[in-house]
């Protein structure tokens, strides 16, 4: 990734990840050295970042706490009171559902060790409020 402060490139095998800094936008771009019967060669892609989550924090009620975010493994959801058919789902940004559970405690610990670096959703549903935050695995 150029420029490099940017983010970094994580390759396993064939295949690899990109994980942009939380607060990187512009334009970037991604340099590959292909191998394969066909020949070598690198291909060039410049792409432009942009935080597509960004106005999600804004919106929904003042009084949910996610914290820490960013977190490493696990986050701490807290509400001023508990209501009836409070529960959270965690997705990935491009939507898959990734965990949902009820919540049991106006203060409740989930651990998130299980998923990788990068950017995840959280929504929260307290009785009739619903409240989605982004949030970040370091």
């Amino acid at each position: 990734v150029y420029p490099s402060h940017m983010g970094e490139v994580i390759a396993n095998g064939n295949n690899a990840e990109v994980h942009w800094n939380t607060d990187t936008s512009g334009t970037a771009f991604i340099e590959v050295q292909g191998l394969n019967d066909c020949g070598t060669g690198p291909i060039r892609q410049f792409i432009t970042v942009r935080d597509y989550c960004t106005e999600i924090d804004e919106p929904g009620s003042p009084s949910l706490t996610i914290f820490p975010n960013p977190f490493r493994n696990r986050i701490t959801i807290s509400l001023p009171a508990l209501k009836t058919g409070a529960a959270f789902t965690l997705s990935d940004l491009k939507g898959n559902r990734l965990l949902h559970e009820p919540l049991e405690s106006n203060r409740q610990e989930v651990s998130l060790q299980q998923l990788p670096r990068g950017m995840y959703i959280l929504k929260v549903i307290n009785g009739e409020e619903v409240n989605y935050r982004k949030v970040v695995k370091k």
